[in-house]
Formats: C-alpha cells, structure tokens, sequence
C-alpha cells in the first residue's frame, strides 16, 4: 500500500499489513471454510497445500474455477477476497472508502481476463476502476522520478519484467500524455522468480545429497505436521539466498535435513539458471522487433519485478541491447508507484489495446450470498492509498501484565496474535490505487507464495541466514564472581602512583556498541556482565549481550539497526517462523506489537524454536530507536514473565 501525502507532492510511502511491506500471494481455505490470506495463508498453506492456491495470477488466467481442498471456488471469489482486505485496511487507516480506484494488469490482458479482475473489484465493493497495463505503470514512473533521464515524445522504450511467477516484455511510446503500448506484448506466463529459487533447491540439494541424500529427500517428502513446517522454513531460507546473492557473490544456506549449511556462490545460481534467462532476453529482442523498433533506437530499458535485480539479468540485457537498463529503487514497488503517479497526475497513457476496459459489473451477480461470503473475506495485497493522520489501530485484544518496576512506564501492554493487522500512514489526500499485478493483486503483493518480506536480505534468525544455518544462540548466562577474601587479602596494598583502574565491561566495546548500552537501561541487566554479539544482519550498527535481572538460561541480546527498513526486514523474517496464535507473555508462539501508554512501541514476536530445540524466543522492537532486543529461555512461560516484567529496555 503507498499513500500519497497531503500536499500532493508526488511523494509516495508504503504501507505496512500484517506488519510488513510485502505480502504472500498465497490464498488457502481454512477448516471453515473462510479464505485466508498474506502470512495467515502461507503458515496455514504449509501444512494444508491442498486447500492453497498458490500462484491466483495464473489461476485467474486459467479458469473461471479455483479447486481448494474439496470445494470448487470462483477465481474472481479469491480475488475479490484479497481486495477486500486492502480495502479494508485502506478505509480503516483513512476514515472512509477510496474515491477511485486503479487496478493494475500485464499489458497482454484481455477483455476477459480485465472483465473478471473487474467482476473481482465489485464483489470486494469497490467503486469502478480503471485500468493501467503494469509496464505503463512502470515507465510513468521511471520517466517522473526524481533525476531521471528524459524521454522524448516520440521515443520509444521496452520494459522487462520478472516477477515472482511470470516474467513480461513490452515496447512502449511517449506521448504528450503519457505511453502507450506499441505491437504486440511478449513474456512468459510460467517463469518467474519461483523457478529461480527451484533452481537453487536443485543447486544446495546437488550438495547436500552427497552426505545426507535420505535426510534431503525426507525434507520434501514429509507430510506430518512438522515436516511441513520445516519444509516452509527451508523454502525462506532458500528465498533469502536468492535475494542476498543479488548483492553478495557468497552466500551460506542453512539446511534442516543435513543440520548443517551449505556454501553456495552467485557464479553458481547464475549457471544454473542461464538456460531459463537467456531466452526472457531472447523474448524481450522479439517484443521489440514485433513492435517495428530497431533495438539500438530504444530511448531505455527498464526493469520491474524483484527477480529483475539478478545481475546477470542486467549484464545479458546490457549485451544484447547494447546500453545498460535502468534500475532503480525497489523493483516491487515500482509499478505501484507508476500507478499512483499515473492516477494522481494524469501521466497515463490509453490502455493498452489487448487490455481493454470492461463495462462496470453494474448487477450483481446471480449467487449474491457466495459473493457476499467471498467479499467479506480478509485478504492481503497492495494498495496505493490516501495519507492521512495515523489512526490508532483497532486492537483484536490487550493483555495487562503485571505492574512494571520501579521506574518503568506504567500501563505496558502486550498486543499479541497474528490477526493484528498494521498500516501506517500519514497526511489526507483523496485517490486509493489496487495494483493488481496479473492477478489482481496490487504490486507490492508479490508472486511469490513465501516471499521474504521486504528487498534487503532478511534472516529467519537472529544470526543473518549467510553465516548459520540457526539462531546464533546467545551466550549462556553468566555471573560476575567477585574474587574471594583470602585472595583479597594476599594481596599487597599497591603504592598510590601504581594504582590502576580496571576496565569496565562498557570500556571493553567499540564506540558503536557503547553508544547502544549507553541508551539502555541497566536496571533491567548486568551492566558488567555485557559484552558485544557477534552477529551480523544487513543494516546492524551494533549488537551487545548481557545477563538479565533477573537471569535466564541465555543472555539478553540487543541489536541497533541503521534504519528502519533494515529492523523492519530482520523482523519480518522472524515473523515467518511464528506457527501458531497464542500469547507471548505466557510463553506460545504469536506474532503483533506492544504498546506502552496507549502508543504503539514495537513489534512482538514470539516462536519456538524452528529445529526443535527446547528453546523459546522473544523478539521486540523500540521502532523510534531502531533497536530489537531478543531473549531465549527453555522455559517460555519464564521467557514471557521475564519480557512482561522488563519490556521497556530504554533508559
């Protein structure tokens, strides 16, 4: 979700849901038969793959039925579902409805395919929208973005798009208005980013079957409930990988079945999948001779989708075009933001011409119920959305935990469970943009069923997911023994002028770790029992441990992190280890915020441990300060009462 802010600036922000920037595509059937979607839908789909639909772009194409476990679902039933929850949190956020509305859809759509992304949008409630094919959306923004390169009416550019599930191509015009789709558009409607992470399971399992080849197979066979979930949590750290060795040329990838981690090399993904990229760029030279453009005549390139920022997509492209592309930002969310520019300025172009847009879906249709039942259903997906003043969010529960100590904030409350949904935004403005990318769905709701929720490479764990396959565990609890009286007593009195001050445990940090345990409160820890973590997540600027007051059985870690994207990315992926809906103060796995006289501090997350060690984790945030601190017991019930009792790490 981007809102647009008050003053109508051309600045955009995105909006969080389900505490998090990106959201699964994946969209299951629950025992009740309601549909879930976003995080709930991805943990509820890796244990019941049968009742998930996966991939609802393809299956919106496919067929006009959705088979999920028993039942035969309208598509549009699990479109309208996942528009309805944006809606939703769109309404909530900003007091009332959306004025307009812009889908979003690959410039290859149809009548019939925009006709039911249509009959989708009015079973969600949405007023009529209109319609923008995806690399329209992008060149808008590429073309307006701040410091870009103009294009000239008349120019011509191409648009190569690899998202999680399909990869497109298309030639567009500038004109005075805007751009507009020249010849006919190419692509691939069954490759995308999810065969690249298939072929870096093929890549570590070629590995890894050299010592444990049962173990591996057993990881993608097993059924049970906890096979399932270990294979969901292998698929994250498959996905991180992936997306770190967009940036790193090595990366280390945990393995469950091997208990062990496997050294993988960017020259080696990018092996195994140079047949499968070869022939996108082979289809992007097609599209544009197909269009009548020379391909040493385009203006730019431009590439969209997150799977586009593969360096090699860029260095094959570079070879046979002859100019580098363009890439810029974060590639998930630019069609989102065209869209946005496009809606609110007026920069768009006609629709595309094997796109047109359907007549509004005036009646209803015949089985108004089901459309009811499917409408009213949450679902997630990106939305561009009006700014205005942040609203306090409407809490599903509060736990009131016990009176804090002496000198703590009082009124701290636990708001835990995965059904709390966040969105932040701010400023008033009058325009709410679906972007639905291919399926209906809004940009920033990626293709990819597990995705990691954020562009920078996230950990599952607190140790980053390139350095070890689990959680660097803390240290265990330590005591400062003071040195016994006999001792003491054998020693001499020293001279004056030899007299020495030992070095405290804040003396023994670096500058930056200083800087963290300085906002600390001590009360809470054993200030000389601290000592620096070595972890090492992307955007960490110090990380220290100390002993907690009271003691647990490992020590109390503290992570500061360079902003708040960086935080938000390594908490995200602690949320994807969460199974489960209970309550972190009394030591079950959830996952929501914490507030503090009725202001939201932080996120809460809370999880057993993935590999089945009797280890029970508590992840929070102090999101003003960009700090996480992190606790790890045996027993969670001690781990909650603990975190209940000393929340409020600040001094």
């Amino acid at each position: 979700m981007i809102s647009e802010n008050a003053a109508g600036d051309n600045k955009s922000e995105i909006l969080e849901i389900d505490n998090s920037r990106y959201l699964p595509s994946v969209v299951c059937l629950d025992e009740e038969g309601h549909l879930l979607t976003g995080r709930d839908a991805a943990q509820e789909a890796a244990i019941y793959p049968d009742r998930a639909e996966l991939q609802p772009k393809r299956a919106l194409v496919a067929d006009d039925q959705t088979r999920l476990g028993d039942r035969d679902l309208r598509t549009v039933e699990i479109v309208a579902a996942t528009l309805r929850r944006v809606v939703d949190e769109a309404t909530r956020r900003n007091g009332g409805p959306p004025a307009e509305v812009a889908l979003t859809h690959p410039a290859a759509w149809t009548a019939t395919e925009t006709g039911r992304l249509a009959r989708a949008a009015a079973l969600a409630g949405l007023p009529e929208p209109a319609f923008i094919p995806e690399p329209v959306a992008a060149a808008v923004h590429y073309a307006t973005a701040s410091g870009a390169t103009p294009i000239p009416a008349g120019a011509h550019i191409a648009v190569y798009d690899l998202g999680g599930g399909t990869f497109d191509t298309a030639v567009l015009r500038r004109t005075p208005e805007g751009f507009e789709i020249c010849g006919p558009p190419g692509g691939d409607p069954d490759f995308g980013g999810d065969d690249v992470s298939e072929a870096l399971r093929e890549v570590v399992g070629a590995q890894v079957r050299h010592d444990a080849p049962e173990e591996w197979d057993r990881l993608w066979s097993d059924s049970s409930t906890k096979g399932q979930q270990r294979r969901a949590s292998q698929l994250t750290y498959l996905t991180q990988a992936k997306e770190s060795l967009s940036g790193r040329t090595v990366v280390m990838v945990p393995v469950h079945a091997a208990d062990a981690q496997v050294r993988i090399t960017r020259a080696e993904l990018e092996a195994a999948i140079e047949e499968q990229l070869t022939p996108t760029v082979d289809e992007l030279i097609r599209t544009v001779e197909e269009a009548g453009v020379a391909v040493g005549d385009l203006a730019a390139v431009y590439l969209t989708g997150g799977s586009s920022r593969i360096p090699r997509v860029s260095e094959l492209v570079a070879a046979r075009i002859g100019r580098l592309p363009v890439a810029e930002g974060d590639p998930k969310a630019v069609v989102c933001q065209g869209a946005l520019t496009a809606i609110t300025k007026g920069a768009a172009a006609p629709a595309a011409p094997a796109a047109p847009a359907p007549a509004a879906p005036a009646a209803a249709p015949a089985d108004t119920a089901a459309d009811a039942a499917a409408a009213g259903a949450a679902a997630p997906t990106e939305v561009i959305v009006p700014a205005r003043p942040a609203v306090a969010p409407t809490m599903p529960f509060v736990i009131a935990p016990p009176a804090p100590k002496a000198g703590r904030r009082d009124r701290l409350r636990a708001i835990a469970g995965r059904h709390r949904r966040v969105a932040l935004v701010s400023g008033v403005a009058g325009v709410l943009v679906v972007a639905a990318a291919a399926t209906a769905f809004a940009t920033i709701s990626t293709d990819d069923p597990y995705p990691t929720p954020t562009p920078v490479v996230a950990t599952t764990t607190p140790e980053p997911v390139v350095t070890t396959p689990t959680p660097n565990p803390l240290s265990v609890a330590i005591g400062t023994t003071p040195p016994e009286d006999d001792e003491e007593e054998e020693t001499p009195t020293p001279e004056p002028e030899e007299t020495t001050t030992e070095p405290t445990a804040r003396d023994n940090l670096g500058s930056s770790e200083q800087d963290l345990y300085d906002k600390l409160d001590m009360s809470d820890l054993d200030e000389e029992s601290c000592q620096s973590w070595d972890v090492d997540p992307d955007g960490m600027d110090a990380a220290i441990e100390c002993n907690g007051d009271p003691k647990l059985d490992y020590m109390v870690a503290v992570i500061q992190f360079d902003s708040s994207s960086s935080m938000t990315a390594y908490l995200d992926a602690q949320a994807a280890k969460v199974f489960g809906n209970g309550d972190c103060t009394e030591g079950s796995p959830s996952e929501g915020t914490w507030t503090s006289d009725d202001a939201r501090i932080g996120r809460l997350i809370c999880f057993d441990d993935p590999d089945g060690e009797d280890i029970f984790r508590i992840f929070w945030s102090h999101d003003d300060e960009h700090i996480v601190a992190m606790i790890m017991d045996s027993s969670g019930a001690e781990a909650g009462e603990w975190w209940t009792d000393n929340s409020w790490m600040l001094s």
